[in-house]
């Protein structure tokens, strides 16, 4: 969306909504395809206009961790958002993300996806399940966790992994995605 007031408002407004509604859950799908879609088409600004001034972006360690040659692992504000989304174009050549599952943690949600990338240079190709959460205040992202593997971020926090899990009803399968 480009009209950050908006869009602003529209997420203020989305937290009002009771969890779990089917309305609030709507939105979600909607939004978490939507993000998807931008990061997918590289437009960033649709990104760092959610994000507070003092918000984190951290890429979590783990066994599953990111193949990220030359990232950092905490990025700050829009300008360190900004900058990560800029070293990770420059890292892969294409890359894709597609979303799994959705769920919805009240003020924070986590998205599970697929990752599609291939390495600048290398030619390198992988597919990775990873995690991306998110939480919000005031209609802004005040902290990204980014996880290169679902369990992982499943286990910090604190929700069952198993293929049988529904930790909740989830919002988004397999078969809703590309």
């Amino acid at each position: 969306m480009r009209a950050p007031r908006l869009a602003r408002l529209l997420r203020i407004a989305y937290t009002w909504l009771p969890r779990g509604s089917r309305l609030r859950r709507d939105v979600l799908v909607i939004a978490a395809r939507g993000g998807l879609e931008a990061f997918n088409r590289r437009d960033w600004p649709v990104f760092v206009d959610q994000y507070a001034p003092d918000a984190e972006y951290l890429l979590m360690p783990g066994p599953g961790a990111l193949l990220a040659p030359d990232l950092r692992n905490r990025y700050v504000g829009p300008a360190g958002v900004r900058e990560f989304f800029h070293a990770w174009d420059d890292a892969w050549e294409s890359f894709e993300a597609h979303p799994d599952e959705v769920i919805d943690m009240g003020n924070r949600y986590l998205i599970l996806l697929r990752l599609r990338c291939r390495a600048r240079g290398s030619g390198l190709e992988f597919e990775q399940r990873a995690a991306q959460m998110y939480e919000w205040e005031r209609g802004m992202i005040v902290r990204a966790e980014l996880y290169g593997d679902q369990a992982d971020a499943l286990a910090a926090l604190g929700l069952a992994a198993s293929p049988t899990r529904p930790v909740g009803k989830p919002l988004l399968s397999d078969a809703d995605c590309p």
